[in-house]
């Protein structure tokens, strides 16, 4: 019955077809102009953090901050390691508790007296680390409890 009305009214399968493709064809339209807006938003917004770190840049620039911590020289470098070992072996010695520092990144700097687990804030990248001082007992009791048991023994027993 609906397929003699239509064909009355002149609209036959061709046409049926032909607004079907009109309605897929405005589907596409849409999510086109949706994903031509969402690339067109995340340039902008990558423009504008590239703006933001470029600024940044020219401002360290400015203050003389370096970028890269190439100030130090190599043997300046190798001097501070060797004051650091040195200090580390002064405090074994003189019984004070012993620290496990736990540095994230390379370390650059010099050593100052009474400094355990302080931090200028400096890398050789420019960035920042965080140190973390904990007494190695804390860690693990039972380490200390062996060192404590190896010093009351005589040294002949220890080797």
């Amino acid at each position: 019955m609906l397929k003699i009305y239509r064909e009355k009214e002149g609209e036959g399968k061709k046409s049926e077809k032909r607004e079907k493709g009109k309605k897929r064809r405005g589907a596409r339209k849409k999510t086109q102009k949706k994903n031509y807006k969402k690339k067109k938003n995340n340039e902008n917004k990558r423009n504008k953090r590239k703006k933001k770190k470029k600024k940044k840049k020219k401002k360290r620039k400015k203050e003389g901050v370096k970028t890269r911590g190439r100030e130090k020289k190599k043997s300046e470098r190798e001097e501070a390691e060797d004051e650091e070992e040195e200090e580390e072996e002064e405090e074994m010695e003189d019984g004070k508790r012993r620290r496990a520092t736990v540095v994230m990144g390379r370390s650059t700097k010099e050593k100052g007296e009474g400094s355990g687990g302080e931090w200028d804030g400096t890398t050789r990248n420019g960035g920042s680390k965080s140190v973390v001082t904990v007494a190695t007992h804390r860690l693990n009791p039972a380490l200390s409890r062996r060192e404590n048991d190896a010093a009351s023994q005589p040294p002949e027993r220890m080797m």
